[in-house]
Formats: structure tokens, C-alpha cells, sequence
């Protein structure tokens, strides 16, 4: 077996000591969504009726690359123990797939809520913050770069959306021998160094900047066109618009923080926990529409509630096929 190095670690099951389908029941199972190296679907535990996440990755056709990829992401998993980050229960490993056994997060990704209630409150985006950075201060602890830091890869464990946990390592790794160099990530998430092919796990703090930009300004604060954005990303140069100013000083400072274009000058994920904006803010809960969804209406007209997000754009791609990755690179662009 590929990974029966892993045979020290009480969650690694070979085939040869059990299989998925005796503990688990996959008969029903849906799809819950696609991660960067496999599937996810959802599996009931046969004697506690238990409900869970099963990310299945393919050896069969993988190369030897990709079967490095998938080491890299189980031992990194294994590694991680925190409320914030997906756990991982158990490891199945047969001739030709690899099943991660992981909690059921049953409250929906964040990039859903966005859109569903638009642009959202400095309060309740603060508490969702909170949270980001001190899941992503776990990682740099441990000197693990995550670099797929997006809305889709945060997700929340039960409806009452009280936690939120950060999901998807099929890009992490290890950061402590040097820069890093591969290119990965979603464009519009990716911190200039990224671009330019040198960087460490400072760029998570970029893209960190990126998703509070979106969730309290309901745009990107980047072009239409991938040449434009890889332009703007690479130059450091972010369009804050009308939206950007209309947050406080502290909430539009703790953004251009996060967004510092130099690496070695931009804050860590510790540092931004103690920034003044989320000293400030209340614990809120980012599912409550009363204290989550901006009302004010904008001097354009258009609306940021539920029923008229300035989401649309985004909306209407995700409506028409395309997936949430390209839907996450077109995230409402207006006023370029």
C-alpha cells in the first residue's frame, strides 16, 4: 500500500484490517462537493447512525506526482488538531483509493451565505474573521501554508453557524524549508508573490484580506478579465471601491492590513487577531439576517438584500453550469 507508512497512527485502516463500506453506509450517499484532489460525498456510520464526510482520492490513473500530493494532504490532516479545522476520523486505503473520514459540516459553505445575503454587517463579518485567522494562526504555527484560503473553503459545522471551520488541504504544505514556488490557488485569492512564483505561508494572510473584502463589500476588488486581475494582483494594487469606504476606518484599515503587498511587512494571522476592528465587535452570529445583511441602500440603486444581491453576477454563473471555482473568479465585479 502506498501510505502504509501511516500504519503508526490509530486512524489508518489497510484493507487488509477493514474497509469503508463495513462501517460505513454509502448506499444513499449524496454529494456534498468536490474538493481539490477528490470527491466528498456523505457516508452514515452503521452502528451509531452517525452522519459524515468521505473524501475519496484516485490512485488507480494518478501519477506518482499526484500520489505525492496525496500523501502531502493526509499527513498534514493528521497533523492538525483544532475546532476550526476539519477533522479527520479515519483513513481507508484499498489498491486503488484512499478514503478520508471526516466530521459532517452540515451549516454550508460561507461563499453560499454571502451570496444568499449579500453584503454583510462589520459585526457579523468581524465574527467570521475571528475565526478565519485564528484557524489559519493554527496552521502557521505548525508552518503549514494552506493557499486555497477562499469563501468556499470555509465552511460552517451546524446551522446555528457558530463554528466555523476551514476545510480543503489539497494544496497545503509544509513551509519551514525556504519559499515556496509552485503556482496554485484561485486567481482572485492569490497574494502577488504567488504570482510572481516566491512566497511563503504569508500569502494565506492576502487571501485572508481578499475574503473579508468580498464579504463586507459584496465585490471583488478585482477586474473582469483574468489578464487584468493577474495584472492588478501582481502590481499589489486592489480597487477599493465606493463600498470599501463606506465601512469604518478601523473595518477599512484592518482590510489594507491584511492586503500589505510587501510579505515580510504584512501582519500575521496572530497580530490581526488583536487588530482594534475585531476588538471591537461583538460576538455575532454570521447566520443572523438581522445582524448579518447590510440594508442601507446603495446610491446606485441597487439593492444588497437577500432578494437583491449585488451578488448577481456570481449568482447567475453558478445558475448557468459553471463551476464554484470560475464563479468565485467572476464574484461581482461592477464599476471596473
Amino acid at each position: 500500500m502506498v501510505f502504509s507508512q501511516l500504519s503508526s497512527d490509530p486512524r489508518y485502516v489497510p484493507e487488509a484490517c477493514g474497509s469503508l463500506e463495513k462501517e460505513y453506509d454509502l448506499t444513499a450517499s449524496r454529494v456534498l462537493g468536490a474538493g481539490m484532489s477528490g470527491c466528498v460525498r456523505m457516508a452514515v456510520h452503521r452502528e451509531s447512525g452517525s452522519t459524515h464526510a468521505v473524501k475519496t482520492l484516485e490512485k488507480r490513473y494518478a501519477s506518482r506526482s499526484q500520489l505525492d500530493d496525496f500523501k502531502r494532504e493526509i499527513e498534514v490532516q493528521l497533523s492538525l488538531e483544532h475546532p476550526l479545522i476539519v477533522t479527520v476520523e479515519r483513513i481507508f486505503e484499498t489498491r486503488n483509493e484512499i478514503h478520508m473520514v471526516m466530521e459532517h459540516l452540515k451549516g454550508g459553505e460561507m461563499f453560499d451565505h454571502v451570496i444568499s445575503k449579500g453584503r454583510f454587517s462589520e459585526e457579523a463579518g468581524a465574527n467570521a474573521m475571528r475565526q478565519m485567522l485564528t484557524a489559519v494562526a493554527h496552521l502557521h504555527e505548525h508552518d503549514i501554508a494552506h493557499l486555497d484560503v477562499k469563501l468556499e473553503n470555509f465552511v460552517f459545522a451546524s446551522d446555528s453557524c457558530d463554528r466555523l471551520v476551514l476545510i480543503d488541504f489539497g494544496f497545503a504544505t509544509k513551509c519551514n524549508e525556504g519559499s515556496l514556488n509552485k503556482f496554485c490557488g484561485s486567481l482572485q485569492m492569490m497574494a502577488p508573490e504567488v504570482v510572481k512564483g516566491s512566497y511563503n505561508a504569508s500569502a494565506d494572510i492576502w487571501s485572508l484580506g481578499v475574503v473579508a473584502y468580498m464579504m463586507l463589500c459584496g465585490n471583488s476588488p478585482w477586474a473582469h478579465s483574468d489578464a487584468e486581475t493577474r495584472r492588478m494582483i501582481s502590481e499589489g494594487r486592489p480597487m477599493y471601491r465606493a463600498d470599501f469606504f463606506e465601512l469604518s476606518s478601523e473595518g477599512q484599515d484592518f482590510i489594507r492590513s491584511l492586503l500589505t503587498v510587501d510579505p515580510a511587512m504584512r501582519p500575521s494571522a496572530k497580530t490581526m487577531l488583536e487588530h482594534k476592528w475585531l476588538a471591537a465587535s461583538p460576538n455575532l452570529s454570521f447566520c443572523d439576517s438581522k445582524a448579518g445583511v447590510v440594508s442601507t441602500n446603495m446610491s446606485d440603486g441597487e439593492s444588497t438584500s437577500a432578494e437583491g444581491s449585488r451578488q448577481h453576477s456570481t449568482a447567475d454563473e453558478m445558475d448557468s453550469g459553471r463551476s464554484r471555482s470560475e464563479s468565485t473568479s467572476s464574484f461581482s465585479n461592477e464599476g471596473c
